[in-house]
């Protein structure tokens, strides 16, 4: 069984609100999707998921995840829809389009983004949970600067 092993070179991160810290976070990942975008990353991706990415057609909703004890909100899990009435609405339709189109890092970045920008931008209080495969988390992390080690 892999552990994952996560150090962070920044020791010292002054602790802002949450709300503050998503929203300044999702625009700091906002410009590097659109950097992506506008590189010529999504060339490749000239299908329809590559189009909508281009059109900033994906949104987030958020599931409340309750406590089966009384019914409380825990948390919320983000949840990514293309366009209603639209091929691509279900996130199942999204991701197979994703990897036709071999856009899987750019579609789950772009989702991270997205659904941080839109929960920072509510000021909501709780966790919000976000759904990224182990590939891509590792892909974002080193470019954070984060060393990642498997043992």
């Amino acid at each position: 069984m892999n552990q994952l092993s996560l150090e962070n070179p920044v020791e010292s991160r002054h602790l802002i609100p949450s709300s503050r810290f998503l929203t300044q976070l999702g625009s700091e990942c906002a410009p590097s999707v659109l950097t992506m975008m506008r590189s010529g990353v999504l060339q490749r991706g000239l299908g329809t998921l590559g189009r909508l990415m281009h059109g900033h057609g994906l949104y987030p909703v958020f599931q409340p995840i309750v406590a089966l004890s009384d019914g409380a909100v825990y948390a919320h899990e983000s949840l990514i829809r293309g366009p209603q009435g639209t091929t691509l609405h279900s996130p199942d339709a999204l991701l197979a389009a994703a990897a036709r189109e071999k856009l899987n890092f750019e579609f789950e970045s772009q989702c991270v983004s997205v659904a941080l920008a839109r929960w920072g931008a509510l000021q909501e209080p709780g966790r919000l949970f976000v759904n990224i495969s182990a590939e891509v988390l590792v892909q974002v992390m080193t470019q954070w600067g984060w060393s990642v080690c498997c043992t």
